[in-house]
């Protein structure tokens, strides 16, 4: 089973190494890039929410500027990333989704509380605009963008007929938009990390699968279980 990974090229690794132990082959064309931007971010915050890898990775340069009381990592892959620049996870949902922060803090009182999302420039999911709703401070900070990555006209399309790849998977909306939108048509199945990057796969016109656990390593069982 050959499987397209479209991550980041320093990202594809880590799904590759899980493939490759389910006996899949991946293939890597990345079809974002991302940069940082300039933000500086400051003083004291009662939470502290990371969504993903990338939003722990370009934190790191605001460390020594803010004082942050319990931090909120969405998957365990992002509470890793969090370890890597010395940030102890104190909570994490049992579904990684806006849906599953929406369960988190359903009994919280989260009135006058002040949370800082520091993250990508353009995002899915709206718990911010749900703890708005109840009273909350959420504060948006743009630390990195995502830009398509361009390939000539046909390319994509020649790269999966050459490589005989059954499945095409998408760890980001971002990702799937930068394909999808720039593509006639594809014919393969499609896998998605979870229902936020289902959904924007959906609204492009393409059906597709994403596992009932939003993480890498379910990800891949999906995809054995297609094979």
């Amino acid at each position: 089973m050959n499987v397209l990974v479209t991550r980041e090229e320093e990202k594809y690794q880590i799904l590759a190494e899980k493939m490759k132990a389910f006996g899949l082959t991946p293939f890597s064309l990345p079809m974002i890039e991302c940069s940082p931007v300039g933000a500086i971010i400051t003083g004291e915050y009662d939470y502290a929410v990371f969504t993903s890898l990338n939003s722990a990775k370009y934190f790191k340069p605001h460390i020594s500027r803010v004082t942050i009381n319990k931090v909120v990592a969405v998957g365990p892959s992002t509470a890793a990333a969090l370890l890597d620049i010395d940030i102890k996870t104190d909570i994490m949902p049992e579904t990684f989704s806006a849906e599953g922060m929406k369960e988190l803090f359903a009994t919280e009182d989260v009135e006058g509380k002040k949370f800082l999302f520091a993250g990508a420039k353009v995002r899915a999911g709206d718990f911010h605009e749900y703890l708005r709703g109840r009273g909350a401070e959420p504060v948006m900070v743009a630390t990195y963008q995502t830009q398509p990555v361009k390939y000539p006209p046909g390319y994509i399309e020649a790269f999966l007929k050459e490589n005989k790849i059954d499945i095409v998977t998408f760890a980001s909306p971002s990702a799937a938009r930068a394909m999808l939108a720039d593509i006639q048509h594809i014919d393969q199945q499609i896998v998605c990390i979870g229902k936020t990057t289902a959904d924007e796969v959906r609204f492009l016109g393409y059906d597709s699968r994403y596992p009932d656990d939003y993480t890498l390593d379910w990800m891949v069982r999906l995809i054995k279980e297609l094979s």
